[in-house]
């Protein structure tokens, strides 16, 4: 075997110029039945917008709304506050503001359970918790432990783990809303231990935010129980790195030279070793996000194809450093907006606008506190824009997470009056 790898600050490229064969999927034993577990994407993680709370709902009616008129009251703010440009170069973002990572990976809950998996570091200076001669006797009998264990045992009943089939790049088994916690905990809502389980190549895929390109992966297993290595492929199949070394535990640490999409390959002798393993990224940006500039409606930043998925698992999270725009085109029939805006009021209040086509306000959410979200039945198809702008501007931007959807409604469809100028005003 080769020594572990460890790579901080790598250039790509050195790495691999060649594309890599396709995987073939190797065969194992028989999955385990009538045990269902959901890893849950990054939604089910975040769990429902905080500004809901506080939403007014018009509850004599069929539709919930969000309007310039009432919107969450604006508690006495201004809500058109001046317009902001600012250049990429002039924003400097705040690295803790992140709200994916607040409000699960670096979350004291996630942490907590975390260190109850692993309490010791990796094999660069971990030390097996069990001596071998007692270890070999506890994998005599079968596993039926809680993630509390810091050891692991020979798979001795010939079934593969619960992540299977995922024996190939068609196959991969998504971990989009699991950054930052180990493996084996991703069935604790069935409790169920679900560490993977070496009998044949085991593919995984996960999203990185281009604005969290240091990834770090944190594999645990016991060798003298069966040798197994790490592998990390972009999206095109072509192998950056591996982790082959001749003893416990495998480690990568890698910056990418771009977010989007990954596979972790953990592949090894098939003999039925548990491992575990954890990735994490670290944030890696210092001006403003990937969507500038976006600073004016003219400039809009075109999010039609990014439908119901968040900005931290595509372009990136966005900065509220000045007024960013977002072009939206709607379908005819698929009229019911639904607007999600992740944020931490903590680090700076961001508020949003929805606009008609000549950019006109026609919807907002202004609320005081975490979150805004916007539930609205637009008029007809066609393009529209949501302006995201900071409160007020702060040395370090904050930064927001987004996803948008559009479907048919079947709400009672709002009346807008018109003021005298012809632009749209209140819901009646």
């Amino acid at each position: 075997m080769k020594a572990q790898i460890f790579c901080l600050n790598l250039v790509l490229v050195v790495l691999c110029g060649c594309q890599s064969k396709p995987l073939p999927a190797t065969a194992g034993p028989a999955v385990p039945q009538n045990i269902q577990f959901d890893i849950g994407d990054r939604s089910a993680v975040y769990k429902e917008n905080k500004a809901l709370e506080t939403g007014f709902n018009k509850s004599t009616q069929n539709y919930t709304y969000r309007n310039i008129a009432s919107a969450f009251p604006d508690n006495g703010k201004k809500m058109m506050v001046k317009a902001k440009a600012l250049k990429s170069a002039e924003v400097k973002v705040n690295p803790e503001s992140s709200p994916w990572q607040n409000r699960f990976v670096r979350s004291k809950e996630n942490e907590s359970k975390n260190l109850l998996r692993f309490a010791n570091v990796n094999k660069a200076a971990y030390q097996v918790p069990l001596s071998e001669a007692l270890a070999r006797k506890m994998s005599e009998k079968k596993k039926d432990q809680t993630s509390e264990s810091l050891y692991y045992q020979a798979q001795i009943d010939q079934r593969d783990d619960f992540f299977e089939p995922n024996n190939d790049f068609g196959t991969a088994r998504s971990l989009a809303g699991a950054e930052g916690r180990w493996l084996a905990l991703a069935g604790e809502s069935s409790q169920v231990l679900t560490e993977g389980i070496q009998w044949n190549r085991d593919v995984y895929k996960i999203r990185v935010s281009p604005l969290f390109r240091q990834l770090i992966v944190d594999l645990r297993y016991q060798h003298y129980m069966g040798n197994v290595d790490l592998h990390l492929f972009n999206q095109n199949g072509v192998e950056l790195i591996k982790s082959d070394r001749s003893g416990d535990d495998e480690f990568i640490n890698i910056l990418l030279d771009q977010g989007g999409l990954y596979y972790l390959v953990v592949d090894g002798q098939n003999q039925g070793n548990r491992y575990d393993f954890k990735f994490s990224t670290e944030f890696t940006a210092s001006n403003d996000d990937m969507m500038e500039e976006n600073d004016t409606i003219q400039k809009a930043y075109d999010i039609s194809s990014i439908v119901n998925q968040w900005f931290s698992e595509t372009t990136g999270e966005g900065v509220a450093g000045d007024d960013d725009f977002y072009r939206l085109k709607v379908s005819p029939g698929q009229t019911r907006l639904k607007i999600d805006l992740r944020y931490e009021q903590v680090f700076g209040d961001i508020d949003m606008a929805l606009l008609n086509s000549q950019g006109q306000v026609i919807a907002t959410s202004s609320s005081i506190g975490n979150d805004e979200f916007i539930d609205f039945d637009v008029m007809t198809g066609g393009t529209y824009f949501l302006r995201v702008y900071p409160f007020t501007q702060s040395k370090l931007a904050p930064m927001y997470d987004l996803r948008w959807e559009a479907f048919q409604s079947d709400r009672v469809k709002p009346r807008i009056t018109k003021k005298s100028d012809g632009t749209e005003g209140a819901l009646q």
